[in-house]
């Protein structure tokens, strides 16, 4: 349906055809860099680099969203210890597991306190606790964000979500209330 398109469109990791996105304000085809800074993005392929630790994949990635390098290894440690995966900070990718990988994905895309957060299906394939973990953390950070996040699950959109999108074959059907 192109809500993966959509989402790195929004990043700027896939340039668009026609049409503008704006992001605050600011049009993504000239403030890219400064829209950057604003987002968090988890894609729904694992993409972590798997000749690092959990902990240097999420360091890195806070170093370039622009955090100094102390600040970045506290972000790090922190969101690590929230989401209870500080043990696995210093294995690697392939000796985890998929839930243990995922909830490592979603604190890099948090570990710079982005105001707009883009999930690309974040609880896809996970067990219910690993499910609950991100839902739980997302509660308590969005008191001021924009989580814009995407699902097949009507149920999960419906439990977590204000407002819906539904898109079929790139053409958008319909946008408001789950009531509606």
């Amino acid at each position: 349906s192109g809500k993966s398109s959509i989402l790195k469109m929004i990043c700027g990791l896939v340039y668009k055809d026609k049409g503008s996105i704006y992001i605050k304000g600011y049009d993504t085809n000239n403030k890219m860099n400064k829209i950057k800074s604003l987002l968090g993005y988890m894609p729904q392929k694992i993409d972590f680099d798997s000749e690092l630790t959990i902990f240097d994949n999420i360091y890195i990635y806070a170093l370039l969203q622009g955090m100094n390098s102390m600040d970045a290894r506290k972000s790090t440690g922190k969101i690590l210890d929230k989401l209870g995966i500080t043990k696995y900070s210093e294995k690697r990718p392939s000796k985890l597991s998929y839930g243990i990988i995922r909830l490592a994905m979603f604190a890099r895309s948090i570990v710079h306190d982005p105001e707009i957060l883009l999930l690309d299906e974040p609880t896809s394939n996970l067990d219910p606790s690993f499910s609950e973990i991100i839902w739980n953390y997302i509660y308590s950070f969005n008191k001021s964000k924009t989580i814009f996040y995407t699902t097949h699950d009507f149920k999960e959109a419906q439990t977590h979500s204000d407002r819906i999108v539904v898109l079929f074959h790139g053409t958008i059907k319909y946008n408001g209330t789950f009531e509606n």
